[in-house]
């Protein structure tokens, strides 16, 4: 016997802030879609709620991250430790890869990201 799944559009627009193992999740979940042992209902007024508030919520996804701090202060003690200095390298690397991330940000649509083979894919879900 199969499953019938709706879902709201909050829920949907909030796949732009799910993580790895979420995202896992939802792989799971389009293997019982391919196996229609789940059956997804996409009402037309969630397609469109989804397609008016995407933009703002892919922006707000890529705006946490931006806003993220990753400047943690020690106490001057914490110096004397092998680990400070290795941790202190690690914050420089990362500064410079968000750095790096903020540039290419500006220059792609908010719906795209890169994977890693270096291919460009829509965040779009096929659904729709």
């Amino acid at each position: 016997m199969s499953m019938n799944i709706f879902i709201d559009t909050n829920i949907y627009l909030s796949f732009y802030h799910l993580s790895d193992e979420d995202l896992e999740e939802i792989r799971k979940l389009s293997v019982l879609l391919e196996r229609e042992e789940v059956w997804f209902w996409l009402p037309q007024q969630v397609k469109d709620e989804f397609f008016r508030n995407r933009e703002n919520k892919a922006q707000d996804a890529i705006k946490r991250l931006k806003d993220q701090n990753k400047k943690v202060s020690f106490p001057v003690f914490c110096k004397n430790y092998p680990e400070f200095d290795e941790i202190r390298e690690l914050q420089g690397n990362f500064n410079n890869k968000m750095k790096n991330l903020k540039g290419i940000w500006g220059q792609v649509s908010p719906f795209a990201f890169h994977a890693r083979g270096g291919k460009t894919q829509d965040l779009t879900p096929e659904v729709l």
